[in-house]
């Protein structure tokens, strides 16, 4: 059932335009929409791979750079030449030798890892606010260009947010059964994962806490400390799970690494820029894109202000709110702000937009509101797959295998191993 503490008649929104939660459906209609999520998260996935067919870029080649160096040198002092952690190249070298190294093999892995984020955003959905917000929580996320192209990089971030979300499902079983230990373990699980999968990921757990302690207080009270002795536990573990690389990261701030230094600090403005491009589901470009951006972004203001009665999207909203202001104030000492290292927060844009259209007192308002959004999001994703092939060394180095006489001139040893690489 939807997530309901602290509030005597469980409600999913407690305004107009939405309804109090009635009682469980017989068991066959939640088999039902169990299965209709279950064939949308897959097609969903499906689509994911019938586009994930363009060329690596630099940043995927690095990865299998990485990834070909032993596991002496990926677990060792050595990484301190690159600011993600080792798991993730752990795993591509894993997957190449299955055999699995061309494009189409290779985008598998995180294709995997964004089936994963379709997963957990429905479970989440699913217990936070119900059955329907699940399959519109699918929709959004299967059809957004953003969270299709995370699905899709040979990167780790789609993985450091599969791990956030498994964290944030532990929050939102620990507020529902404050007494059992079972919400808290997957917490530090999921966090300690998105932190083996990112660097960044070790701001999560005290966004994490405090987003918790500012949504519902009074649960917390009511708790009688129980629950956070056991949150204090599961960060403990958290922290023991990636003190390595938190030493590796502390020797990179100091000098050890020069590869920390290229993201370029930001305005005020700037930095609200890059949060729109980065939160609101949508590949800016155009016009007309820049206008899906305000609709995405007035839906969530509504939709915060519409389901804030309900505890799972108020822990939503204050993960959003205090991610983004703690991201900046960090970027003001070091930047650390880009699309993808701020990916992990969009799925928290579509819990709470999916939680609201999924909850609309009428049925049909409900599915037309999410076909509306779903339907934009995917005339985007459309139009956004012609502009995919960002960089194509492979076809590079095969025209000047194919030109007699003919050199190739790059501008850093870096794009030399690409190249190299892209043989």
């Amino acid at each position: 059932m939807p997530l309901a503490l602290g509030h005597p008649a469980r409600q999913t929104g407690g305004m107009r335009g939405h309804r109090a939660e009635q009682a469980p459906g017989p068991a066959a209609s939640s088999r039902r929409m169990g299965w209709i999520v279950a064939a949308t998260v897959l097609a969903m996935a499906g689509l994911r791979v019938a586009t994930g067919l363009y060329p690596l870029w630099y940043d995927e080649y690095a990865s299998l750079i990485f990834a070909d160096q032993p596991l002496s040198r990926l677990w060792s002092r050595w990484m301190v030449a690159e600011t993600n952690p080792p798991l993730f190249y752990t795993m591509a070298k894993g997957w190449q030798a299955m055999g699995l190294r061309s494009v189409a093999g290779l985008r598998l892995l995180p294709e995997l890892g964004g089936l994963a984020e379709l997963v957990l955003l429905a479970a989440a959905a699913r217990i936070g606010w119900g059955w329907r917000a699940a399959l519109a929580a699918v929709l959004l996320a299967g059809l957004s260009p953003h969270h299709v192209y995370a699905g899709q990089l040979l990167r780790g971030y789609i993985f450091a947010a599969d791990g956030v979300l498994l964290a944030f499902i532990g929050l939102l079983l620990a507020l529902r059964e404050p007494g059992r230990a079972r919400g808290c373990w997957i917490y530090a699980a999921g966090s300690a994962l998105a932190l083996q999968f990112h660097t960044t990921m070790l701001l999560w757990p005290p966004i994490a806490m405090a987003a918790l302690a500012l949504s519902n207080r009074p649960a917390l009270s009511a708790a009688r400390f129980l629950l956070l002795r056991r949150l204090a536990m599961a960060n403990l573990a958290v922290l023991a799970s990636g003190a390595w690389w938190l030493w590796i990261t502390l020797l990179q701030l100091n000098g050890g690494s020069q590869n920390v230094d290229w993201i370029a600090p930001l305005t005020l403005a700037g930095y609200a820029d890059l949060l729109a491009r980065s939160l609101l589901l949508v590949n800016e470009a155009y016009v007309i894109e820049r206008g899906l951006s305000l609709l995405v972004g007035a839906a969530l203001a509504i939709a915060v202000v519409h389901t804030f009665v309900n505890p799972a999207a108020r822990l939503a909203a204050c993960v959003l709110a205090i991610g983004a202001a703690l991201f900046w104030g960090l970027s003001l000492v070091h930047p650390i702000a880009t699309p993808m290292t701020l990916f992990w927060l969009s799925g928290f844009v579509v819990l709470i937009i999916a939680g609201w259209a999924g909850n609309l007192v009428r049925p049909l308002r409900a599915c037309l509101l999410t076909a509306v959004l779903a339907g934009l999001l995917g005339f985007n994703l459309m139009a956004h797959g012609s502009r995919l092939t960002v960089q194509d060394f492979a076809a590079a180095v095969r025209a000047a295998a194919a030109t007699p006489g003919s050199a190739l001139l790059v501008e850093h040893a870096s794009f030399g191993l690409v190249m190299a690489k892209a043989r």
